[in-house]
């Protein structure tokens, strides 16, 4: 499928979000300094696990989709459908693992300003999954009952 116009803008505004992610300062207002000490091995922790998810989804959602990878939400035109592996798990990996590699800053530092960018990513990337599988219907009838049985970004609950 050829690029349009909406896929590299969807394209451009990602890299914007991310960029602007890791370039905003930790902004944690009212939370006091002991609240960071008596939290830093809870905090480390589930930071960890969700940068290893972030990993895992990531890893695993360009291994199985390697044959038919592009930053656009249009599918090359080659596609197959690709229903195993992590994509067994969630519909969008790729894109669930920006985000989960974002709430584990978010969760470490306490950042509001990382949280409220967090809140914007997730909007941005419902808004292009959602683009995307407008196309994938189009090319594989099979879409509409696997989207029914997988979630979109978290396993087995969003």
């Amino acid at each position: 499928m050829k690029s349009s116009k909406k896929g590299i803008i969807f394209v451009i505004v990602q890299g914007i979000i991310i960029l602007a992610f890791m370039l905003i300062p930790v902004w944690t207002p009212g939370i006091p300094e002991w609240f960071f000490q008596k939290t830093f091995l809870f905090r480390s922790f589930v930071s960890g696990f969700l940068a290893l998810a972030s990993l895992l989804l990531g890893g695993s959602g360009f291994w199985n989709l390697r044959n038919y990878l592009t930053p656009l939400p249009e599918p090359v035109g080659h596609n197959e459908l690709v229903l195993s592996g992590v994509y067994s798990l969630v519909r969008h990996p790729l894109y669930s693992s920006i985000m989960f590699a974002g709430a584990s800053w978010t969760c470490f530092t306490c950042s509001l300003a990382h949280f409220l960018m967090l809140c914007m990513a997730f909007l941005f990337f419902s808004l292009k999954a959602d683009y995307e599988e407008c196309l994938l219907l189009q090319r594989h009838p099979g879409y509409a009952q696997y989207a029914e049985k997988v979630k979109k970004f978290i396993p087995w609950v969003f």
